[in-house]
Parts: structure tokens; sequence; C-alpha cells
């Protein structure tokens, strides 16, 4: 069976085996499979991962770097939605769920590696093996977590508060 190890830095490989390692171990197997599925790709500090307007069919996993989510209204503001740092992932729930466009941006702050994970990778792990099952479910308990919460921050804390939250969460990016 072959696979695209060597095209993918040992950092990476790292990353992605923590990730996928989150709910419990990966099957061997499993591994050869994504390892198989993904490729690495690198963005330059201020290019967009995520285009809003723009189905993007996968998900990144951030190996190195930092990005942010934002949206720009019409008349051109920004506003940050959140922030994505290693190990983190980067992708819109519309493109991947309704194949609909992003909503929003996704922007590298600092030069970005990435693993670009497919879509069409996870329908066929689901079918493959019950780990992707788990495995989704966890992504999307975290995402559901970190959603609620920001919800309750912005509906509830004053902005002074949602300052000192964000310092304690991204403590790195302060300057």
């Amino acid at each position: 069976e072959m696979t695209h190890k060597s095209e993918i830095s040992n950092e990476s490989l790292e990353v992605a085996k923590r990730w996928c390692s989150m709910v419990e171990t990966i099957p061997v197997p499993e591994w050869d499979f994504f390892v198989g599925n993904v490729h690495e790709r690198c963005f330059d500090a201020g290019r967009n991962l995520i285009e809003a307007g723009i189905v993007c069919p996968h998900l990144y996993l951030v190996t190195r770097g930092l990005a942010r989510y934002y949206y720009i209204t019409k008349d051109g503001k920004e506003f940050n939605k959140s922030f994505v740092v290693e190990g983190g992932v980067a992708a819109s729930m519309v493109c991947l769920t309704y194949d609909e466009p992003s909503p929003f941006y996704v922007g590298a702050l600092e030069d970005c590696q990435v693993l670009v994970v497919p879509s069409t990778m996870l329908e066929e792990g689901y079918r493959r093996h019950v780990f992707w099952e788990r495995f989704s479910r966890k992504l999307i308990e975290n995402l559901a977590v970190r959603k609620e919460r920001r919800e309750a921050a912005l509906l509830m804390n004053s902005a002074e508060e949602r300052y000192d939250q964000f310092i304690n969460e991204f403590p790195q990016l302060i300057s």
C-alpha cells in the first residue's frame, strides 16, 4: 500500500498524530489511510486559507503558525471571529456539510503550514472504520462547546471581561 509520508514533514505528522488520537489511539491502517489522503500546504502570512463566498471542500489542520477567522461587512469593516493555533482546525461547517460557500474568511496571521484534509476522506473514513465516527463526533463536540462559550461571553460579559478571557486563552497573541 503506497502512502505519501515522504511528502509530509515529520513536524506535521507529529501534530496530526496527536490530533487524530484525541479520542483514542488511531489504528495503524487508519493512520496509513489518513496519511495517504492528506497533503501539506503552506500559506504565507496575509494569505487566506478560506475565502468568504467560496466553497472549501476540506478542512485544514494547522501544524505550524497562527490564523484567524474573520468577517468583512459590506462597508469593509473586519470582525475577528476566532483564532486557530497549532493543532487547531480551520474549516467552514457550512462548506463541509452543505456544500455552500463559506460566510467568513480564515487568514494566516503568520506563515502557516497546514495539512489539507478532504471532506471526502472523512466520508470514506465513516464507511471504513468506527474510529472516524468517534473522532468526528469529538471534533464537533469541541466546536459546539467553543461556540457556546463564545456566545455566552458575547452576551453576558463586558468587553473588558472578554479581553481578559482572550488573554488567558491566547497569551501568545498579546503582541
